[in-house]
């Protein structure tokens, strides 16, 4: 879907470049991303939302109570798959017994 860049690029930034956005829209398809992606999807209000993210406080402000609500949910939802990713299913171990070895 996208061309290689340099390792120093952020994920946010290939992400616009590539209109990571604009893709996901054009398929029907959602992502939810984490804090870092705030401000991914600044498309017309209008339109379908193609990545969901969670809320930022400001440094002189907390958040109101709804949208902690809405962070926590949507942190319960992406656990599960963060967890998948870090921690892969363990692979079968190879044997080393050449009689037990089919063609």
């Amino acid at each position: 879907m996208s061309a290689a860049r340099p390792g120093h690029t952020s994920e946010i930034t290939a992400c616009r470049h590539d209109s990571l956005s604009a893709h996901l829209r054009a398929a029907g398809l959602g992502a939810l991303a984490g804090l870092g992606f705030v401000g991914l999807d600044d498309s017309i209000p209008d339109a379908d939302t193609a990545v969901i993210t969670g809320y930022k406080a400001a440094r002189n402000k907390s958040l109101i109570g709804g949208q902690n609500l809405s962070n926590k949910a949507l942190a319960a939802v992406r656990a599960p798959v963060e967890y998948g990713f870090a921690h892969p299913p363990a692979a079968r171990p190879v044997r080393q017994d050449s009689a037990r070895t089919t063609a």
